[in-house]
């Protein structure tokens, strides 16, 4: 069934009461999760936030299950506009989660520069705040050597930082080295059926090459 569907207060009770009978907290935090859920999904989106409030945070317990129950609070904060809160929610899901990152990229609301300092405002671990620039850099198609010299500052043993570096490079890579080429010469006609053709300035736009600054970060970053 849909969850609005089910009998309200007699589905809420019955998770309320199987979360106290139990003493396990692994088992509560699994109770509780289904609380918040439930409220989420039925669009009662206060009782999902209290729920998580009063019932998954005091168990402090930071498993994959915590960090499921933060990512249906965070649905309910944004169903009620709170989208700062929801923003850094779903932000703690993406870092620590291993099987929710992709929904949490994609259920945070970073349409501008002003979101992104938001963001960076609120971390306060070295890591946290690489986690923000990384998102920052990842939106953006340009050139992102400038914001992995900020993350190298915070931590130069950075997962993440090595994460966007090879992601620089690939990129470096696809505008030299295009899958598809297109050109309108007989010499094209020589490679056209190379995938991976040498560099052709018709296929690349020098305004984006930033290959210079990426190989100077990259042996300074080792």
């Amino acid at each position: 069934k849909n969850a609005t569907q089910l009998n309200y207060a007699k589905t809420i009770t019955a998770l309320q009461n199987a979360y106290k009978a139990t003493t396990n907290k692994e088992i509560k935090l699994r109770y509780a999760y289904q609380i918040v859920r439930f409220n989420h999904y039925t669009r009662n989106y206060k009782q999902a936030i209290s729920a998580f409030n009063t019932l998954v945070a005091p168990l402090q317990l930071r498993s994959p299950m915590y960090y499921y129950a933060l990512d249906q609070m965070a649905g309910a904060q944004r169903g009620l506009n709170m989208m700062k809160e929801a923003n850094w929610n779903f932000f703690q899901v993406f870092m620590h989660s291993r099987n929710r990152k992709q929904n949490a990229y994609t259920s945070m609301r970073l349409s501008n520069n002003d979101d992104f300092k938001s963001l960076l405002s609120m971390a306060k671990t070295p890591e946290e705040k690489n986690m923000a620039y990384f998102l920052l850099a990842y939106n953006d198609f340009g050139n992102p050597v400038p914001l992995m010299e900020k993350m190298l500052a915070n931590n130069a043993q950075s997962d993440i930082l090595k994460v966007l570096a090879a992601r620089a490079i690939n990129q470096m890579e696809r505008s030299y080295l295009p899958t598809y080429p297109y050109c309108y010469d007989q010499e094209c006609d020589k490679i056209k059926d190379k995938r991976l053709p040498l560099y052709f300035k018709t296929y690349y736009n020098e305004a984006q090459d930033y290959s210079k600054q990426l190989e100077q970060f990259v042996a300074k970053a080792k």
